[in-house]
């Protein structure tokens, strides 16, 4: 998604906003965003934005399912 530096290409979305694109110690998006959901737009001429982000919060709790003696 980013502003295509380095080894990705990217879209040329301003990440600059660290309330919507949080970064860690190395610039880069934290493992534990990777679930979210961002929406983005890329008009005519290849001009990509950010429509809304959609923070996927899911606790998974351990589950013991026994078979029914039906």
């Amino acid at each position: 998604m980013g502003d295509g530096t380095e080894d990705c290409n990217g879209l040329g979305l301003d990440m600059s906003d660290e309330n919507i694109f949080p970064i860690d110690d190395n610039g880069r998006l934290p493992r534990d965003q990777y679930s979210n959901v961002w929406e983005v737009t890329i008009d005519a001429d290849g001009v990509a934005t950010l429509v809304q982000r959609f923070v996927l919060d899911f606790v998974f709790a351990e589950t013991s399912i026994k078979p029914s003696n039906n």
